[in-house]
């Protein structure tokens, strides 16, 4: 079984975790399954590096200029595909394959994107996935869409064509998963898509990665061992400022580590994924406290699930940060910027502890610090509710769904 991969790359770690988590669940059924993966972050320097590390086939999709609107103009589209053609010609020496080449050998294309059919990323996005389905579809591929969220699509006067679009090829795929009910609200009112099915997030939905199933030799999991008791981690996101204000961001995040550091606890500021430069801006609002640090080094999904152990409670920002914390027991206090946030909580009975810091004249500080004293008081308590909840969600999981698909190819 050949199955081509959609969705993912490696500098976010849920995309990560995701992708990781999709092909240890596949190959612990079908041993066999060869995966061909095709990285959204294509363009970044050395994604293509270190293909020999992965037990997968790495994929560059040649056509992908042909997803963007003409309104970038012919001459300027020609251009940057002869770039990045000329560029891709130089992967082939790097076993990186054609995606335009490869599908009459492909069985299945599962796509795990976290959030791409909206019109917050433009009509490209859009154009892509539309392909790849309708691409799928002509070659008698089976299709499935992990759970991710979906919406808004606002894309003005072209608004009811897209939605149109979007419909005629959703209803193709053979398994729909949404991880949000206002992600089914938006196929179903704004595309009229009937298929899709309530989920949780794919992460929640497998017990542990197995790395011999990822990688093609030995992968030892090393990660700082943090020599304290009573640790919490912050762990913010840079969209929360893309989406509010920053110095409202930012005192927020003083005043909750002035009040972790009042309870006697220390504090750790790190990343789950591309937000170094914030908290490198947090910790300067608190360096001169020594019982205020900060960790620089990237971790991937497996080191961070490791890492975050060591933890009592974390306050945390990116959606995935907090779904790897969740998987791991372990309680946050949830600083948001989507609807995605609320029902996440909500699902582990932890939405006493969700906040939107982008709306600060709703954002109640007092509350939010009342919630945080009850973290350090309570975490314990809380663990056991998420652990519990958790136990829940693996007893329906979504692949069971999706081996009634794959185990007919």
């Amino acid at each position: 079984m050949n199955i081509l991969i959609t969705g993912a790359q490696f500098a976010n770690k849920g995309a990560q975790s995701m992708l990781f988590t999709v092909i240890s669940k596949v190959r612990d059924r079908y041993p066999d399954a060869e995966f061909y993966y095709l990285p959204l972050d294509y363009f970044r320097k050395g994604c293509f590096d270190r293909c020999g590390e992965y037990r997968m086939h790495f994929v560059y999709d040649d056509l992908i200029m042909n997803d963007y609107p003409t309104r970038y103009g012919v001459i300027g589209k020609l251009k940057r595909r002869k770039d990045m053609n000329s560029a891709a010609e130089a992967m082939r020496g790097k076993n990186v394959l054609f995606l335009s080449e490869i599908w009459d050998r492909l069985d299945a294309l599962i796509d795990i994107s976290g959030y791409s059919l909206t019109s917050k990323f433009g009509i490209s996005s859009i154009n892509r996935i539309v392909r790849h389905i309708n691409k799928a579809k002509s070659m008698g591929m089976s299709v499935i869409f992990m759970p991710q969220s979906y919406g808004p699509l606002n894309f003005g006067e072209n608004t009811e064509n897209v939605c149109r679009t979007i419909r005629e090829a959703l209803c193709k795929v053979d398994l729909l998963f949404a991880r949000e009910k206002q992600g089914i609200d938006v196929l179903v009112n704004e595309c009229g898509v009937k298929n899709a099915v309530l989920s949780p997030d794919t992460v929640l939905q497998a017990r542990e990665i197995k790395t011999e199933h990822i990688f093609t030799g030995e992968h030892e999991v090393s990660v700082q061992r943090l020599d304290t008791a009573g640790a919490v981690g912050i762990i913010p996101n840079t969209e929360t400022l893309k989406n509010g204000d920053r110095a409202f961001v930012l005192d927020c995040y003083r005043q909750i580590i002035g009040t972790l550091r009042e309870k006697g606890r220390e504090v750790f500021i790190f990343r789950h994924s591309e937000d170094l430069q914030l908290c490198r801006d947090i910790y300067a609002l608190v360096s001169e406290d020594e019982h205020c640090h900060l960790i620089e080094d990237e971790l991937d999904c497996l080191a961070y699930g490791e890492f975050v152990k060591q933890f009592d409670f974390v306050v945390a920002s990116r959606f995935h940060s907090v779904v790897h914390a969740y998987k791991e027991g372990i309680p946050a206090l949830v600083l948001g910027w989507a609807v995605k946030y609320q029902e996440l909580t909500a699902l582990f009975a932890q939405g006493d502890y969700a906040f939107d810091i982008t709306k600060a004249e709703s954002c109640d500080l007092d509350k939010m610090k009342d919630r945080l004293c009850s973290l350090c008081d309570n975490h314990a308590r809380e663990s056991q509710v998420i652990k519990d909840k958790l136990e829940d969600i693996l007893r329906e999981s979504c692949f069971d769904k999706c081996w009634e698909v794959l185990d007919k190819i």
